[in-house]
């Protein structure tokens, strides 16, 4: 009887490893328990809609969108700079669909900001926005959402501490977060509430 050369041996040893490390054959597919799954697959992959970590702050804006459980909460988005006007059209154009999983926005989509401005009596600094006729294709909670969430992204820029609302030029009482009409210009304080 002739002896296998080493080689031979080797190549042999090296098979029967490798059909022994092979994955079992199953009648069908099989369900996994949570712990079964391997690192990492559980979780989900961060989105790309995020703000990127190296821009200065003077191109970052926090933009107010509402929450699955239709909170208020702020996110980081980019912005091509940190003017009212800047930051407000930003918040108007964003595509909910480019948000993360969960968030919405209730100003109707098609909203234009018109004009904005802001005028201080010395203590206080109002911004005035003036908003095309699609603000006002919604009503009740939504609106009040939508109105709030405006407010929240105008007062987290300098210089803005209450904001009065106009469409097509013309001033419109706004309800704060108990749904009273408020002809005065509204805070955050009025919408505190509707926070995350």
């Amino acid at each position: 009887m002739r002896r296998l050369a080493p080689a031979a041996l080797a190549v042999l040893a090296l098979g029967l490893v490798i059909v022994a490390c092979g994955v079992p054959e199953d009648d069908g597919p099989q369900e996994l328990t949570a712990d079964q799954v391997p690192f990492g697959l559980l979780t989900t992959a961060p989105t790309t809609t995020s703000t990127p970590e190296n821009l200065p702050p003077s191109r970052q804006a926090e933009l107010y969108f509402l929450n699955s459980d239709d909170l208020l909460e702020p996110l980081s988005r980019e912005v091509e700079d940190r003017s009212v006007r800047t930051v407000l059209e930003t918040l108007l154009a964003t595509d909910t669909a480019g948000l993360p999983a969960g968030n919405s926005s209730n100003i109707p989509p098609d909203t234009v900001l018109l004009d904005s401005f802001v005028e201080s009596d010395g203590q206080t600094d109002v911004l005035t926005v003036d908003l095309s006729e699609q603000f006002t294709t919604i009503e009740g909670e939504r609106f009040i959402a939508a109105v709030a969430q405006i407010v929240f992204t105008a007062s987290d820029l300098e210089d803005v501490d209450a904001v009065s609302f106009r469409v097509e030029g013309e001033p419109i009482p706004v309800s704060d977060e108990e749904g009273a009409a408020q002809e005065d210009p509204v805070t955050t304080l009025d919408y505190q509430s509707l926070l995350a």
